[in-house]
């Protein structure tokens, strides 16, 4: 009986170990770094996203669709004034291959405090919006560009 316990202790450390080495060779198949820097925002517009995403081609003229390869989001909380660099890491979709991957885009979205849903900050902010950016900066709302210019 004592041969079985240890022979199963075994077999489970194994599966353990196995399991654990798996999570630390574990690669993801892009990272970004995208600065962000917020100041003077109004005070009802505290949750913010930043995310990448990773397109195969540019918008087709024929559908208005880009494939998308994977994309990756961080949330954060912003009170007056934010300056961070978000490192982002993320995976290609299941059944996509990251190699297919040519461009990427970056965005910066508020999350509306009447719908609860994250928006283009410029919708907010517009002079006639709910929340004029008058005093309200920010940089890094949206961009995009090759991935072999950013590897």
């Amino acid at each position: 009986m004592k041969n079985r316990k240890f022979s199963l202790g075994i077999i489970l450390s194994a599966i353990f170990f196995f399991i654990l080495s798996e999570s630390f060779a574990y690669a993801e198949d892009f990272t970004f770094y995208v600065p962000v820097e917020l100041t003077r925002i109004h005070p009802d517009l505290k949750n913010w996203s930043v995310t990448v995403k990773i397109l195969t081609y540019d918008i087709d003229p024929l559908t208005g669709n880009r494939e998308e390869i994977g994309a990756g989001t961080k949330y954060f909380t912003v009170q007056e004034n934010y300056s961070n660099t978000f490192e982002i890491k993320f995976n290609a979709y299941s059944q996509k291959k990251p190699e297919n991957g040519r461009k990427f885009i970056y965005f910066l979205q508020v999350k509306d405090p009447q719908t609860g849903k994250y928006v283009d900050p410029e919708k907010m902010m517009r002079p006639d919006g709910p929340y004029p950016r008058d005093t309200t900066k920010w940089y890094v709302t949206r961009g995009e560009g090759y991935l072999a210019e950013y590897q």
